[in-house]
């Protein structure tokens, strides 16, 4: 490990105790020292980001105990119940493995039954989705089928001589884009959908902003009393593809 000035300066420098090993005693020892010389600097020394030393790693009722520590209990307990406490121990390590195996053959199974069933979920909407897409009449030939206003009635000279109201439509008379005022244009978006040109054809602030007013409703307003969200292409969707009643 290649370490820097400052690291040095401030790491490795005026070491007043220096421990090797960060386990349970390594970490107790420095506890002790630091509350016995609160002013020391200590270093701490562990080859890995993890302690690597058999006081943490044989730690709990999973520790047999090294034979020092066994021939240390003899002096407190019989032998019987030395052997009884290590068998005791022995049969919690073979539960922790069992159970540990056990989680962790769980959590697998969990989690590739639900990745399993992301991926037949995805194929399916995909195989949905391009099925929709694949019977959808285009937009600009479902406009060109709808009523351009009521029907007229012209006499021979082609004089209008009376006009239909149509029942969605009113009177009307279209007009191509580029004789409409550009002013008009940009209040209308303004108005509807300022996001237009920029959105995928969804008014994310407008949905949050509808779904605000209709379904979290103060004041005097109530449920679905609210504005709406949609953007210009959602609105044009609905009048191309949803029948009117």
């Amino acid at each position: 490990m290649n370490l820097s000035y400052w690291e040095i300066k401030s790491w490795l420098s005026n070491i007043d105790y220096t421990i090797v090993g960060s386990g349970i005693v390594g970490l107790n020892c420095a506890l002790r020292l630091k509350e016995k010389f609160p002013k020391s600097k200590i270093l701490i020394l562990e080859k890995g980001s993890l302690p690597q030393g058999a006081s943490t790693k044989n730690a709990g009722f999973a520790c047999f105990g090294s034979m020092s520590e066994i021939i240390d209990d003899l002096k407190s307990h019989s032998e019987s119940e030395i052997i009884s406490l290590i068998k005791k121990r022995k049969e919690t390590t073979k539960k922790n493995k069992v159970f540990l195996v056990g989680s962790i053959s769980f959590l697998t199974i969990t989690l590739l039954i639900i990745i399993a069933i992301t991926v037949i979920f995805g194929i399916w909407l995909q195989d949905k989705i391009n099925s929709i897409k694949d019977n959808v009449v285009p937009a600009e030939e479902l406009f060109a089928k709808m009523p351009r206003g009521g029907a007229k009635i012209y006499d021979r000279n082609g004089l209008l001589l009376y006009q239909f109201v149509d029942e969605y439509e009113g009177l009307r008379r279209p007009v191509e884009l580029e004789n409409i005022s550009q002013f008009l244009i940009q209040a209308t978006i303004a108005t509807e959908d300022k996001t237009f040109f920029t959105n995928n054809g969804l008014n994310a602030a407008g949905l949050m902003r509808a779904a605000y007013e209709n379904f979290i409703p103060f004041g005097n307003l109530g449920f679905f009393a609210g504005s709406g969200g949609s953007s210009i292409t959602q609105q044009l969707a609905k009048n191309l593809y949803i029948p009117r009643e």
